[in-house]
């Protein structure tokens, strides 16, 4: 089933370029992806967003206790290091294969989204966030154009 989620509790999604850093908007994304989880008994839950930068500012917001997001299913992030992909593939497969749940959380275009498999209890639920737009200044980009 594909649904297309766009608001959270009134409030649209917007993750063009200027809106991207709005706090308020990626306090209530971790908070629906919180909910949306809670209710996965045992597998995994991928998320998806569209650049490093988001992914990072969400980490953030969402690990400070101050702004009230709280996830009851342990969450991996895609690491930089790509040394320690492994490792955080590994944990998500550990907790989804003993009955539990996971979140591992990566970038489009990133390690975990290109060249991963993720069969039957792996990827349960999966979120894309927002659009994947190319870097207009990525010098291949410009080649292109």
């Amino acid at each position: 089933m594909l649904e297309v989620i766009n608001q959270y509790k009134g409030i649209p999604y917007n993750f063009n370029f200027k809106s991207r850093g709005n706090q308020e908007m990626l306090k209530n994304l971790g908070r629906q992806i919180s909910e949306i989880a809670h209710n996965v008994r045992h597998g995994g839950i991928l998320v998806f967003f569209p650049c490093y930068a988001i992914m990072s500012k969400c980490k953030r917001l969402w690990e400070s206790k101050k702004h009230n997001v709280y996830f009851t299913k342990p969450i991996q992030f895609e690491p930089k290091n790509p040394d320690l992909l492994d490792h955080v593939l590994n944990v998500h497969k550990r907790n989804c294969y003993r009955g539990g749940a996971s979140i591992l959380i990566g970038v489009c275009r990133g390690k975990l989204s290109e060249g991963y498999d993720y069969p039957d209890a792996l990827a349960r639920v999966v979120f894309v966030i927002g659009i994947p737009f190319p870097n207009v200044k990525d010098p291949k980009i410009i080649i292109k154009r």
